[in-house]
């Protein structure tokens, strides 16, 4: 007895749910249209992964953004010559040019020190910013970790 009782309750609130979705401005930003993935080991499948889960993401639709963060041992990933999925970067890339690979601007420090001053040359399209803190602003800003990373 309390079974039909209950769906007519959950009938009714779900209608309600989308009934407040459907009237949601669609400029606004929902959870998951905004991901990013952090890298701090220097491993090629990963990377792989995550370039590919970013063009999947993006393909998925307008308005969605979608982000790799490349830190410590990871920034070996955006040097250029160093592995062959660079090949597959450049080509999602191309595909997708709103796919953001940022380089942590420390690492990327280290790494010029341990290069005795000489310029590291990245792939076309990396951006190099300051990592101090840009996990925990970017999750205030409604980013959210992509799952499985």
């Amino acid at each position: 007895m309390t079974s039909r009782r209950l769906r007519p309750a959950v009938a009714g609130g779900l209608a309600l749910a989308l009934a407040s979705l459907a009237g949601a401005p669609a400029d606004a930003a929902r959870i998951g249209d905004r991901l990013y993935v952090v890298q701090y080991d220097h491993d090629q499948n990963r990377f792989s992964n995550a370039l590919r889960t970013g063009a999947d993401f993006l393909a998925g639709g307008a308005g969605r953004s979608f982000q790799i963060l490349l830190d410590g041992y990871g920034v070996l990933s955006a040097v250029r010559g160093v592995a062959v999925v660079q090949r597959e970067y450049v080509e999602i890339k191309r595909k997708h040019p709103d796919l953001v690979v940022i380089v942590c601007k420390e690492s990327a420090d280290s790494l010029a020190r341990a290069n005795k001053g000489r310029r590291v040359p990245y792939l076309p399209g990396i951006r190099i910013a300051p990592c101090n803190g840009l996990r925990a602003k970017l999750e205030k800003d409604g980013w959210r970790p992509a799952l499985g990373f």
